[in-house]
C-alpha cells in the first residue's frame, strides 16, 4: 500500500479494524500531540491515565503500566505497525507517527462520513 491508496476498501478494513481498540487510539491521540519519537513506556503510562480519567474511579488503575506494555508490544503496536500508522525504533524502543498517518484524517471529522471517504467536491449538492 502507498501512503496515496488510503480510500481503498481495502486499506479502510485495515484502518478500522486497527482504530477499533481504545488502547491504538489512545496510542495515536498522544503521538498527535507529541511531534518527537515517544518511549514505549510513555505510551503505557498515558494509557493507564487516560483509563483512570474515563473510569472516574479512585484507586489503582484498571490497567497497569505492565499490563499496557505488554499489550502494546504484542498486540497493539504491531497492529499499528501492520496498518503503517507508527514506526517503531527497536533501538531506542520509540514509537513516531508514520509519513502515512498524515495521510489519514485521524484528528478530523469525516466529511462525508466513515463510509465514504471519497472527496466530497465530486458529489457536492448543487443547492
Amino acid at each position: 500500500m502507498s501512503p496515496n491508496d488510503t480510500a481503498t476498501d481495502d486499506y479502510l478494513d485495515v484502518l478500522y479494524s486497527t482504530l477499533s481498540h481504545p488502547h491504538r487510539r489512545i496510542v495515536l491521540r498522544h503521538l498527535l500531540g507529541h511531534p518527537h519519537p515517544v518511549p514505549v513506556t510513555d505510551l503505557a503510562a498515558e494509557i493507564g491515565v487516560v483509563e483512570a480519567d474515563s473510569s472516574g474511579a479512585t484507586g489503582p488503575p484498571a490497567t497497569d503500566d505492565a499490563a499496557s506494555l505488554v499489550g502494546l508490544h504484542h498486540v497493539h503496536l504491531p497492529k499499528l505497525l501492520d496498518a503503517e500508522l507508527i514506526e517503531l525504533d527497536a533501538v531506542t524502543n520509540t514509537v513516531t507517527l508514520s509519513p502515512r498517518a498524515s495521510s489519514v484524517p485521524l484528528d478530523v471529522a469525516a466529511r462525508r462520513g466513515l463510509l465514504d471517504p471519497s472527496d466530497p467536491s465530486e458529489n457536492a449538492d448543487p443547492r
